[in-house]
């Protein structure tokens, strides 16, 4: 129990010395912080107008038993990222080069809908840092989108991974049927990445 306290305690401190676009507006509750003990995730959703778009996403974290080069190995690797996002259907790598800088196209689809979009991705030298951004110059099924994910390390091999992500699916029918739903599997990615490492 000590162990686990330790791990916690470290996590917290490491969530607190985020800066303030990639931690919760609010501090972790005791019951958020025996959940990320547990190995749960936990999310803050958030919504919110920009350039006259609709961002809907939010912040992830969760402990995960596993080291940060181990969970960065599987990040890394286009082919693992159907274990990580939600209903990819297709995944084509543009290349990803010396600095971990790539062109990713995306395809996701449920029945009959499917959309697909392109990112750049770009990883830290380690690659336990990442950020990514919809591809503008490119055709895309969605209006736009950015986000980030970070692998820190904490005792015992463990890594607390922090998700973050913002998309605009765009206006009509599309956004009135499929935005809840993205938004919610967009902020799954942190218990994703734990199923993947422990399989």
């Amino acid at each position: 129990m000590r162990l686990l306290g330790c791990v916690l305690g470290c996590a917290v401190v490491l969530v607190a010395a985020l800066p303030l676009s990639e931690r919760p507006a609010h501090a972790l509750s005791a019951l958020e912080k025996a959940r990320l003990a547990q190995g749960e995730s936990v999310v803050e959703p958030t919504t919110y107008a920009r350039h006259g778009g609709r961002y809907v996403g939010g912040v992830a974290y969760r402990i995960v038993d596993a080291d940060a080069q181990h969970l960065s190995s599987i990040v890394r690797s286009p082919k693992r990222w159907r274990e990580l996002l939600p209903k990819v259907t297709d995944v084509e790598l543009g290349g990803i080069d010396a600095q971990g800088r790539g062109h990713v196209r995306l395809t996701h689809g449920v029945g009959p809908f499917s959309g697909s979009y392109s990112i750049l991705i770009a990883f830290s030298e380690k690659g336990q840092h990442a950020r990514f951004w919809v591809d503008r110059s490119q055709e895309n099924d969605i209006a736009d989108g950015w986000g980030f994910i970070r692998l820190t390390p904490l005792p015992l091999g463990k890594t607390l991974v922090t998700w973050g992500v913002l998309v605009d699916v765009g206006d009509g029918l599309f956004r009135t049927l499929f935005e809840g739903k993205i938004q919610r599997s967009a902020l799954d990615f942190p218990r994703r990445l734990a199923h993947a490492a422990a399989h």
